[in-house]
């Protein structure tokens, strides 16, 4: 059975020092963690409807917003694909 692992390297809610990495480092192969530059914690969630922006400005500011040149839309497809391969293979590897 493999394990796969993401974590933003800008998430300063659970920091990938100390969250991903002690985890990271107990992985055998084929398992494989994921550090997945100017990401933040939420950088995992879909992009926000915009009228969260003008209904509740907290939470927008909070779950919505990436650092400075994270495209979190460009990520959500290249995540989402790596996830999908990633149990199809584990699902086929049990026939």
């Amino acid at each position: 059975m493999a394990l796969q692992l993401w974590g933003g390297a800008e998430d300063v809610r659970v920091p990938h020092a100390g969250n991903v990495a002690p985890l990271a480092a107990a992985l055998t192969a084929p398992s494989k963690a994921y550090r997945v530059a100017s990401a933040g914690h939420f950088a995992f969630r879909p992009p926000c409807d915009p009228a969260v922006e003008a209904a509740n400005p907290r939470i927008w500011e909070l779950a919505c917003t990436d650092p400075a040149g994270f495209d979190r839309v460009a990520f959500q497809r290249r995540f989402n694909a790596a996830v999908v391969a990633f149990l199809a293979a584990q699902l086929t590897e049990g026939d």
